[in-house]
Formats: structure tokens, C-alpha cells, sequence
């Protein structure tokens, strides 16, 4: 297995099902308004080839101090939802993450 598809791998082995009968789960976080904090989120879905069905962010709330930001995926296993959400705690200026899990 080349580089190039070692992640790919990876998540295949985090969904549990194929997208169209898939679980769904939802990523809820908010941090500091930064302009590198988006890019920063992502970084650890996008190291496992994950691409969210839905990306949504924004400061319309307050001062715009806060950022809130939504992530969407089909599929993920609760362990590697639990994963991910633990790596995006750890990033700096993220506040709160919160997952949620739908049955598809």
C-alpha cells in the first residue's frame, strides 16, 4: 500500500457502513474567532481521508468573538467519533466539541 492510500485505508476501516445505509454523526464545536481555526479542525478528518457531507462555520453570534462551526459524516464507528472528537479538543482555541449520533 503506497503513502498515498495508507489513509484512505484507514478510514474505510472507521465507517461502519457504506454511505447510503450509513449512521450519521455530527461534530459541534466552538472556539475563538481565528482566521486558521476552520483549517485547523479539519486537519484531523482530513488525515484520514474523511471529507464531511457538510462543513458549516460561523461568528454571527455576540461580538464576533466565538466561532461555531458543524462538521457532518456518514458512517463513522463510535470509536473513531470518540477519536476524533478527543483531537479536536486538543486543539488550541477550540472551547467545546460536542458529537452526536443518528441511526441511518
Amino acid at each position: 500500500m503506497s503513502a498515498s492510500t495508507a489513509p484512505l485505508a484507514q478510514a474505510a476501516s472507521l465507517t461502519a457502513t457504506p454511505p447510503e445505509a450509513a449512521a450519521k454523526t455530527y461534530f459541534f464545536l466552538t472556539g475563538e474567532s481565528a482566521y486558521d481555526l476552520l483549517p485547523r479542525v479539519l486537519i484531523p478528518f482530513t488525515k484520514l481521508g474523511l471529507v464531511p457531507y457538510r462543513v458549516h462555520a460561523s461568528t454571527e453570534q455576540g461580538a464576533g468573538e466565538e466561532m461555531s462551526i458543524e462538521l457532518r459524516f456518514f458512517g463513522l464507528t463510535a470509536a473513531a467519533s470518540e477519536t476524533l472528537a478527543a483531537r479536536c479538543r486538543a486543539i488550541i482555541g477550540i472551547r467545546t466539541v460536542m458529537t452526536v449520533a443518528e441511526a441511518g
